[in-house]
């Protein structure tokens, strides 16, 4: 094994570590989206090549946009069931919600990104978006494979 591979492995290991020995704890749910974030964290360590180093200052600051962004959209959640039924005023203020939480995550992404440029390289930046996307990619054709199997069976 070489020092990457062990860096990757004692990452992984330290992040799922503990989410593992909280499952009983919560709800099914909770460790699957535990689960998701440790195969993330290793996913985008991999392949942004982070050093030792760098993925110690990178990982505190994505996690924290990322909190920030999921904080702004839990707040957009707030909306009626019932579109039908909405006036004017009522679908026009949702929509400048919307806006408004688009214009406050692009910010956020915006200052943590130049952050993350000062601590990992632009670069590495650049290429974080794109793995992220091919995160998700490869997360949804998962998923889709395991309905596949599901309704095969």
């Amino acid at each position: 094994m070489n020092y990457k591979q062990i860096l990757y492995i004692t990452l992984l290991v330290l992040v799922a570590f503990p989410l593992n020995a909280q499952r009983g704890q919560r709800g099914e749910r909770q460790a699957r989206n535990e689960n998701l974030e440790s195969l993330k964290v290793g996913f985008i360590t991999k392949k942004l090549n982070l050093s030792p180093d760098q993925a110690t200052t990178f990982w505190p600051l994505y996690n924290e946009m990322t909190e920030k962004i999921d904080e702004k959209k839990k707040q957009l959640k707030d909306k009626p069931n019932n579109f039908q039924n909405m006036s004017e005023a009522d679908a026009k203020a949702l929509i400048l919600k919307r806006f408004e939480y688009e214009e406050e995550a692009l910010r956020i992404k915006r200052d943590y990104f130049l952050k993350l440029a000062e601590k990992i390289g632009s670069p590495k930046v650049v290429k974080l978006r794109i793995t992220e996307n091919q995160f998700k990619r490869k997360l949804l054709k998962e998923m889709r494979n395991r309905e596949g199997q599901r309704k095969n069976r």
